[in-house]
């Protein structure tokens, strides 16, 4: 072995040590109990704009999460298709928004 190589092969393992030395300090993640009472309550607010194609995938993932949400509500900026149907079928609030402010400007202001 040159001086060279022998020089590389401390850094490498140098830099392997200290990554292992690193990564044992992170922080674990512990496992979900099923005893929701130690947090907090969860509410989600979706606005919605002719979302047929793409909300039943959010609700069933809203549904499938191990903290389960207290409520969901959908707030309706007159959708043409059937996004209130959607909402409706899964038991998800739904808020139609027929009197809009002036000035208006979208599902970003639902």
């Amino acid at each position: 072995m040159t001086a060279t190589t022998m020089i590389e092969f401390i850094f490498i393992a140098l830099g392997l040590m200290f990554t292992a030395v690193l990564f044992h300090r992170f922080p674990k993640v512990s496992s979900i109990n099923d005893n929701q009472s130690d947090y907090p309550s969860v509410s989600v607010i979706i606005p919605v704009r002719n979302e047929e194609t793409t909300l039943p995938r959010l609700l069933n993932d809203l549904k499938a999460q191990s903290i389960t949400a207290i409520e969901i509500i959908c707030v309706d900026d007159a959708s043409e298709d059937a996004t209130a149907n959607i909402v409706s079928a899964y038991d998800v609030q739904l808020i139609s928004l027929d009197d809009k402010p002036a000035g208006w400007l979208g599902k970003s202001w639902a």
